[in-house]
C-alpha cells in the first residue's frame, strides 16, 4: 500500500524477486483520441486528487488479463463520482478502455460539447438492441437501454448497485435495474461479461455505535448519502483505499443456473457482489460493528449464558434477573468499545515516540499481502510473539499505517486502569482475567463475547504464551483463548477461521534491564504498559529496529478437514477436539518460530555465546558469523536486509559488535597498540543479555545442536547409528518445553534429515559399517554449545530434587534452591555458563519433571507444593541425573 505516514517504515527486500511481466503482456491497446481541453485542464487536479491512492497492482495485472477476453464491467455499492473520476484516470494509466458512468453527468467532464450536442438531439429514447427480447414484464429504463447497448458493443461501463440514502428516503430504491440488463445482454452475446466489484473505503470507517439522527438523514460512513459522500471524499481522499473484489462471470453464471429465470438470476447476482463488497470492506475497515446494546443483548442471548444462568439460579437460589444483571457487568468490564477516533488519536502518538527511540519498522509485504488475501475467507485470529509491551502497539500501528483496522486484542484486566483502559477499550482491547477457575458466569460471558466477535467477522489478536517471553524464545502456548476460538468456530460462528503466526523482533528490547533481574532471581514487577514509558531515559535511548514478519495463514476449515474433526459441539469428539486444538496451538508457535527475522546482533550474540574459549578476534568473529547466517539461509530463515547479501554482511556483523561494545554488552580488548584487530569477550554479567538474543534463533538450530550435543559428549566411545539416535531422543523429549517442534513429524524422519543436513554441511560423515564420524569438530562445539546453558539448568535442578526426599516444598521456594545451587556450581566450576541461572528454564525444568512423572504437585491455599514420586525416590533419580549429567 502507498506510505502515508511519518514513521520509518521499510519494506523487506525479497530474497528471489521475480522478473516483471513485460509491458505488452500487461497491457490492453488505448483508444486513440485526442484528450479534451478540459481533461487537460483538470489533468493537474486529478494527479492531486488521485496519485495518492494505490490501485492494487495484482488487480491491475488481472484486469489487463481479462480485458483481453471478456466485456468489463466495474460496479459499487454506493454511488461515488470520485471513484468513477479516480477509476477512468487509472484506466488511462493502464492503457484500457474507459468506463462509461451510468446514472450520471460525469461524461460531461470527458466530452462535454458532445455529450450537450446528444442531450439536445436526443429527442427519441435509445434504440434497444437484439437483448431486447429477454425483457418481457416490463421495459428498460433509458439507462438500463443505455448500458445494455454500451456492453452489447464490447464497452465498459461503471454503475452503483444501490443509490444512496438521503432525506426522506431512508430505504433505497432501485430505479434502474443495471444488473438484469447485463444479463440480458449476456443471453444474447458470445462475448462473455466479467463483473468487478470495487470498493472504496477506509479504514476509518472502522467499528460501528448507535446510530445518529446524522446516519439516519444522510446515511451513515459505509453508506453515505450524496452529501456525507462528498465531505468524506474530500476529507479522507489522499488516506482512500480502493479494493478489488473477485469478479463475477456472468456467462458462468447462467451456465450453473439453467433452469433459473433472470428475475432469479438478478437476486443470486446482487446477493453475491453485495457480499464481496461487504467481506472486501471488512478486509480494511473491519465489519460493520453494532451498538453496544446489540452486542450486550446479542452476548447475553447466547446459549452459552442462558444455560450457564439457568445452572446458577438452581445452585444459588438467585433469580434469573439478578443473575443476568451481574453478565451484564461482567461484559462491560470485558468488552471493547471500537471507535477509529482512539485509534488515529493513539497512533499519532505513538508515531511520535516510536520515531524517536526506533529506527524504524521493517515490515513483510509479501506476508501481510497474504493476510490480507486470507482475510477474505474469514476473520483473521493473529497469534504474536509476546517479548515486550510494544507488542501490543507495534502490530496495531503497524496495520493502522498499511491502510488495515486494527484487531481486537485480548489484554489482561491489569491494563484497564484508568485514564488509559478507556483508551485501549477504544482502540480495540478487550480484557480478560488471568483466571477463569471457580467463575462459570465469568466463563460463559467472556466464551460468548469471543463468540460474538468471530460470528461479526472481528479480527482478534491474542498472545499464545499468554505472558512475556524474559528470555527471548518462545514459551510453550496457552490453550485458553485459542480453545475458545475453536469452540466458536465449531457452533458455527463462521465458515472459516484463518490463524496467522506473527513475529516481532527488535535490535535492543526496551525491559532488557528488568528481565535479567527476573530470571536471574529478583522479585517479578506487576506489570504496566505505562513503565515502558515512564523515564526519560527510554526517550532519549535508540532500539534499533524493530522487524515484523508474517507467517502462513493456517485455515482452521482445512485443520480440521484435514483431521476429520467435524464443525459440531459433539461431547464424543471433545477429547479429539481438545487433543487437536493443543496440536494448532504447537503448529501457530512452530509457525511463529520459523518466521523470526535474524539480525545481526542475534548472529553475533549466538557466535559468541556459543564459543567454548574466553574471547573470539574479530576475524574469527566474523568467520563464524557469516558461516551462522549460510546455516541459517539454507534453513529458509527470515534473513534482515543487510544478511541477505554477502557484500553486506560483514559490515552488518561489524556494526552489529561494535555497538554491543558501544552498550557495554560485549568487551573489546587489544594485547598491544599495534593489534590489528580486538579480542571480543562477553563480562559474567552481560551473558544473560545477550541470551536474549541467541534465543531468539534457538528454534531453528535445535535439531541440529541436539545432535552436536551428543556427537560431544565426554567419554562417548559408541558413535554407532543407533546409539547417536537413542541419545539425540532423550535430548528432544528433555527440552520439549523448551522448542518449537513441527507437528506430525516423527523423531525418526527428523533425525535422519538432521544427519543429512549436517553431513552436506561438511560437519560429519555415516560410514557404510554404521557408525557416524565427526568431520568439524569445531563448527560442531559451537552448535552443540548453542544448548550449555539448558542442559546446565535441568542438570542443576535434577540434583536439586534431592531435597524432596526429606519432605515436600513448595514451587518457588524449590526454583529459589535450584537457583542458590546453579550460582553455586557456576563459582565452583561445575557449569560454565551463568545464563544457567535462569528462573524460567528451572521453572520449565520441574514441569518437564512433573510431565514425566518424577515429582508429583498439589495446590493448597493458592500454592503449588511439590513432592518426590515414590518410582523416584530412590535410585532411579540419581540415574536420571546421571544421564543428563552425561551432556554437561
Amino acid at each position: 500500500m502507498t506510505k502515508r505516514h511519518d514513521f520509518r517504515m521499510e519494506e523487506l527486500p525479497e530474497h528471489h524477486p521475480e522478473q516483471e511481466p513485460s509491458p505488452e503482456k500487461r497491457s490492453f491497446p488505448e483508444p486513440e483520441r485526442a484528450p479534451t481541453l478540459l481533461e487537460r485542464l483538470l489533468t493537474p487536479l486529478f494527479d492531486r486528487l488521485f496519485a495518492p491512492v494505490e490501485y492494487p497492482p495484482e488487480s491491475a495485472e488481472k484486469l489487463c488479463e481479462l480485458a483481453q477476453t471478456h466485456t468489463l464491467v466495474y460496479v459499487s455499492r454506493t454511488r461515488s463520482t470520485w471513484l468513477a473520476l479516480y477509476l477512468n484516470y487509472i484506466f488511462k494509466t493502464l492503457k484500457l478502455p474507459p468506463a462509461a458512468y451510468l446514472g450520471s453527468i460525469i461524461g460531461l467532464f470527458a466530452h462535454p460539447v458532445r455529450y450537450l450536442l446528444r442531450l439536445l438531439r436526443q429527442t427519441q429514447p435509445p434504440v434497444p438492441g437484439p437483448w431486447i427480447e429477454h425483457y418481457t414484464e416490463i421495459n428498460p429504463t433509458e439507462q438500463e437501454t443505455r448500458l445494455a447497448n454500451i456492453t452489447y458493443r464490447g464497452g465498459s461501463s461503471f454503475f452503483n448497485l444501490t443509490p444512496p440514502r438521503s432525506i426522506g428516503r431512508a430505504i433505497p430504491r432501485f430505479k434502474n435495474d443495471f444488473i438484469r440488463a447485463l444479463v440480458a445482454v449476456q443471453r444474447v452475446s458470445e462475448k462473455p461479461i466479467c463483473v468487478v466489484p470495487h470498493i472504496l473505503t477506509d479504514k476509518s470507517m472502522g467499528g460501528g455505535g448507535k446510530q445518529t439522527v446524522t446516519d439516519k438523514l444522510f446515511g451513515d460512513k459505509r453508506r453515505p448519502g450524496k452529501l456525507r459522500g462528498m465531505a468524506i471524499r474530500i476529507r479522507t481522499y489522499r488516506t482512500a483505499i480502493i479494493r478489488v473484489g473477485e469478479p463475477l462471470f456472468l456467462q458462468q453464471m447462467l451456465e450453473e443456473n439453467p433452469e433459473a429465470n433472470d428475475a432469479t438470476l438478478v437476486k443470486k447476482i446482487r446477493h453475491h457482489l453485495n457480499r464481496t463488497i461487504t467481506e472486501e470492506e471488512r478486509v480494511i475497515a473491519g465489519p460493520d460493528l453494532p451498538s453496544y446494546v446489540t452486542q450486550e443483548r446479542h452476548v447475553l442471548r447466547n446459549p452459552l449464558v442462558r444455560d450457564t444462568l439457568s445452572e446458577l439460579a438452581q445452585e444459588t437460589g438467585q433469580s434469573p434477573e439478578e443473575l443476568e444483571e451481574q453478565a451484564a457487568k461482567l461484559l462491560k468490564e470485558i468488552a471493547a468499545k471500537f471507535d477509529a477516533r482512539y485509534v488515529n488519536r493513539l497512533d499519532s502518538l505513538l508515531n511520535g515516540v516510536f520515531n524517536r527511540i526506533y529506527d524504524g519498522i521493517v515490515c513483510d509485504r509479501e506476508g501481510l499481502a497474504r493476510v490480507m488475501e486470507a482475510s477474505r475467507k474469514g476473520p483473521i485470529v493473529f497469534c504474536p510473539c509476546h517479548k515486550s509491551h510494544v507488542d501490543y502497539l507495534v502490530l496495531s500501528h503497524l496495520l493502522w499505517r498499511t491502510g488495515m483496522t486494527p484487531p481486537h486484542i485480548a489484554a489482561g484486566v491489569n491494563l484497564s486502569f484508568f485514564p488509559l483502559g478507556p483508551i485501549f477499550r477504544g482502540c480495540g482491547a478487550f480484557f480478560l482475567r488471568r483466571s477463569f477457575k471457580g467463575n462459570k458466569l465469568y466463563s460463559a460471558v467472556f466464551r460468548s463475547y469471543v463468540m460474538e466477535l468471530i460470528g461479526a467477522g472481528t479480527s482478534i489478536e491474542f498472545f499464545l504464551e499468554g505472558t512475556r517471553s524474559r528470555t527471548g524464545k518462545l514459551l510453550m502456548p496457552k490453550f485458553g483463548i485459542l480453545g475458545m476460538v475453536v469452540e466458536a468456530w465449531r457452533r458455527g460462528a463462521r465458515e472459516d477461521i484463518q490463524f496467522v503466526p506473527v513475529s516481532i523482533d527488535y535490535e535492543k528490547i526496551i525491559e532488557a534491564k528488568s528481565y535479567e533481574k527476573e530470571i536471574s532471581g529478583g522479585k517479578k514487577k506487576k506489570e504496566d504498559i505505562t513503565a515502558l514509558f515512564k523515564t526519560t531515559s527510554v526517550l532519549r535511548s535508540k532500539f534499533g529496529r524493530m522487524h515484523v514478519q508474517f507467517g502462513e495463514p493456517i485455515s482452521l476449515q482445512d485443520f480440521a478437514h484435514q483431521r476429520a474433526l467435524p464443525q459440531s459441539i459433539d461431547p464424543e469428539g471433545e477429547e479429539s477436539w481438545r487433543v487437536n486444538t493443543e496440536r494448532l496451538g504447537y503448529h501457530i508457535l512452530h509457525g511463529i518460530s520459523q518466521v523470526c527475522t535474524v539480525t545481526p546482533t542475534a548472529v553475533v550474540a549466538t557466535v559468541l555465546l556459543g564459543h567454548q574459549g574466553r574471547g573470539l578476534s574479530r576475524s574469527m568473529l566474523v568467520d563464524r558469523s557469516q558461516a551462522i547466517v549460510h546455516y541459517l539461509d539454507t534453513a529458509a530463515a527470515r534473513l534482515s536486509a543487510p544478511l541477505q547479501q554477502e557484500t553486506t554482511q560483514r559490515a552488518a556483523i561489524t556494526e552489529a559488535v561494535e555497538k554491543l561494545v558501544d552498550d557495554n554488552a560485549v568487551d573489546a580488548e587489544r594485547t598491544s597498540r599495534g593489534d590489528a584487530e580486538p579480542i571480543y569477550h562477553i563480562p559474567d554479567k552481560n551473558r544473560v543479555h545477550l541470551d536474549f538474543h541467541k534465543n531468539s534463533l534457538i528454534n531453528h538450530f535445535a535439531p541440529g545442536s541436539l545432535l552436536a550435543r551428543v556427537l560431544v559428549q565426554k567419554d562417548l566411545e559408541d558413535f554407532s547409528y543407533d546409539k547417536i539416535r537413542k541419545d539425540t531422543r532423550f535430548l528432544s523429549r528433555l527440552f520439549k518445553r523448551e522448542f518449537a517442534y513441527r507437528v506430525g513429524s516423527i523423531f525418526a524422519n527428523v533425525f535422519d534429515e538432521t544427519l543429512a543436513t549436517l553431513a552436506v554441511r561438511g560437519m560429519l560423515d555415516a560410514h557404510e559399517d554404521g557408525t557416524i564420524g565427526v568431520l568439524d569438530a569445531e563448527n560442531l562445539q559451537v552448535l552443540a554449545g548453542l544448548l550449555d546453558n539448558f542442559v546446565e539448568a535441568y542438570w542443576i535442578t535434577s540434583m536439586t530434587l534431592r531435597e524432596l526426599r526429606t519432605f515436600p516444598l513448595w514451587e518457588k521456594e524449590l526454583i529459589t534452591r535450584a537457583q542458590d545451587q546453579a550460582r553455586r556450581a557456576y563459582l565452583e566450576g561445575k557449569i560454565q555458563r551463568p545464563e544457567a541461572v535462569n528462573s524460567t528454564l528451572i521453572s520449565s525444568a520441574l514441569k518437564w519433571f512433573q510431565d514425566s512423572g518424577v515429582i508429583t504437585s498439589r495446590i493448597s491455599a493458592k500454592r503449588k507444593t511439590l513432592s518426590l514420586s515414590s518410582h523416584y525416590s530412590g535410585d532411579a533419580l540419581e540415574k536420571l541425573i546421571e544421564s543428563i549429567g552425561r551432556f554437561v
